[in-house]
């Protein structure tokens, strides 16, 4: 659900308007979760860039909608999930306030106008002896004119887009995420099979909004990093073990076919007594149990 997640609001980030009726590959975690997710390829109509019926077309587009790859099933089938859907939203602000940034966000803060200035005084010569040789795509440009193009008539109307247009006054996006309190509910260290990897730590969201804690930690006892996508809906819980596969194959509640949103990321071994705690991508400790 978390790759889904990042993939998803990755396809918005760049406005890729060519996923996802193809230009994926499917991937299956066969030796290890089992689990399924996708990964793009063939991401030239990005950035502005529309399948309009001919390909040498310069006209940018900013107003693409950020409900990405709606035609394809298995995520038609996602997005008529209430609770991913309250995921995708949440990850898609975080992300478009880490990556994107707001129209307010000062020139020398912006993070994808400085990789854009440092990936042309790098790539500069070689480009102008590209251009001198083949100048012949759509309307004749070189890359600085090319980046001028992108940065003016694409990043900044979809910035006004996304944070103005579609923020939660006026649309679907949530506000920023502010302080927020994610409880650690439950640790099971001996399981009645003995497997350590049925043990688990459910973690429960007790906010009115979905919570992101991507890049999040738990620590103590055991660790594990909460990979990018991981989003709790409102009230409910995320299963923290260290194997999805055998927790899913427990033979008693809570186990595969309930409806869990498990993850297999903890490193490390539960004692039967100890502490553990949660700690947000800045540092701060969220909740501590001892058990």
């Amino acid at each position: 659900m978390a790759a889904m997640n990042a993939y998803l609001t990755g396809m918005v980030l760049v406005s890729n308007a060519d996923c996802c009726h193809k230009n994926y590959y499917a991937y299956r975690d066969t030796n290890g979760s089992g689990e399924w997710q996708y990964m793009p390829w063939d991401v030239d109509l990005t950035w502005g860039r529309n399948w309009t019926g001919g390909y040498f077309d310069d006209t940018m587009y900013s107003q693409n909608g950020i409900w990405v790859g709606a035609n394809n099933k298995l995520i038609a089938a996602l997005y008529d999930i209430p609770a991913f859907r309250e995921m995708f939203l949440r990850r898609l602000r975080s992300v478009m306030d880490d990556v994107l940034q707001a129209p307010a966000t000062p020139k020398e803060s912006q993070q994808i106008e400085s990789q854009l200035t440092d990936l042309l005084s790098l790539a500069h010569p070689d480009a102008e002896l590209d251009f001198g040789a083949w100048p012949s795509w759509g309307q004749p440009q070189t890359m600085a004119d090319g980046i001028n193009q992108l940065l003016s008539f694409h990043l900044e109307p979809r910035r006004q887009y996304l944070f103005e247009v579609l923020s939660a006054q006026n649309g679907e996006i949530p506000t920023s995420q502010g302080a927020v309190s994610i409880l650690i509910a439950a640790i099971d260290a001996t399981p009645n099979s003995g497997n350590p990897d049925e043990q688990y730590i459910a973690l429960t969201n007790p906010e009115p909004t979905a919570v992101d804690i991507s890049s999040w930690s738990l620590q103590g006892e055991v660790s594990a990093i909460f990979p990018p996508g991981t989003v709790i809906p409102k009230g409910q819980t995320l299963y923290v073990s260290r194997n999805a596969k055998t927790f899913r194959n427990r033979s008693e509640s809570p186990k595969g076919g309930e409806g869990r949103f498990v993850q297999g990321i903890i490193s490390g071994v539960l004692p039967p007594i100890g502490t553990v705690e949660l700690w947000n991508q800045d540092g701060v400790i969220i909740d501590t149990l001892n058990y």
